[in-house]
């Protein structure tokens, strides 16, 4: 059963640059090393006054998110926000129930 989340990240102002940079090299790892991540798609919100980072993840089953929270990328993140102080607040995941539409076309 495909699991899927969102994960809200609230960049400091000052940071967003940098964070798109993580962000990128973050997702890049996920690819490469991660099979059981079906999708990791970092976007940036264009509607709010202030900057939030969307990242839409799915997995191919539970084992596959654990795997993704153990990862030394996922646990570099979290520390790259420590360290370089870039977030503005703590990170919101929400876990998601599909109950309707589609994925892609392709």
């Amino acid at each position: 059963m495909t699991i899927s989340l969102i994960a809200f990240i609230y960049p400091k102002e000052d940071k967003v640059e940098r964070l798109k940079e993580v962000g990128k090299d973050t997702a890049e790892w996920v690819k490469a090393n991660e099979p059981g991540t079906l999708q990791y798609h970092w976007s940036a919100s264009t509607e709010d006054d202030k900057p939030v980072f969307i990242v839409q993840e799915s997995y191919a089953d539970m084992a596959a998110v654990e795997a993704h929270k153990n990862s030394p990328k996922f646990a570099e993140l979290v520390e790259l926000g420590q360290k370089e102080d870039l977030f503005a607040k703590p990170i919101k995941v929400m876990m998601l129930d599909a109950f309707g539409g589609f994925a892609s076309r392709l």
